[in-house]
């Protein structure tokens, strides 16, 4: 595990989730995480991890764990996972 966030901006996050790579999985590759140890950083379980990297189960509390676990700051996953959500977690209607 490393102590930086990652750059939402760095060119092979961006190609790895434009790509199809989501963005749970991404940012916790990037920054080196195994699903264990997000697991136990985030206090999610192994399934409710795989299930978000597999795009299945949305759950905007489970998606604010794994961004307060990984440092991304407030917002920065939840937007990637739900368009049109703003910082609060409130989904825009436009």
């Amino acid at each position: 595990m490393t102590n930086a966030r990652p750059d939402f901006d760095r060119p092979e996050l961006v190609s790895a989730i434009a790509a199809g790579l989501n963005p749970v999985k991404a940012c916790r590759e990037a920054l080196g995480y195994s699903i264990d140890a997000l697991s136990v950083t985030c206090g999610l379980s192994i399934s409710e991890i795989l299930e978000l990297e597999q795009g299945v189960g949305l759950d905007l509390a489970k998606a604010r764990r794994i961004e307060a676990a990984l440092r991304l700051g407030e917002g920065r996953l939840v937007r990637f996972l739900i368009p049109g959500a703003d910082v609060a977690g409130v989904v825009n209607s436009e």
